[in-house]
């Protein structure tokens, strides 16, 4: 289903805004602003 494969997306990009976050390469909260995809 969509909605599987937006949440899916979500998750990935929550856990890479997470490493960005600790490396200091970027806010975790702009990624939440990114569409899907």
């Amino acid at each position: 289903r969509e909605e599987s494969y937006i949440n899916a997306t979500q998750e990935r990009n929550h856990a890479r805004a997470h490493v960005f976050a600790l490396e200091g390469l970027a806010e975790p909260v702009a990624w939440d602003d990114l569409p899907p995809g």
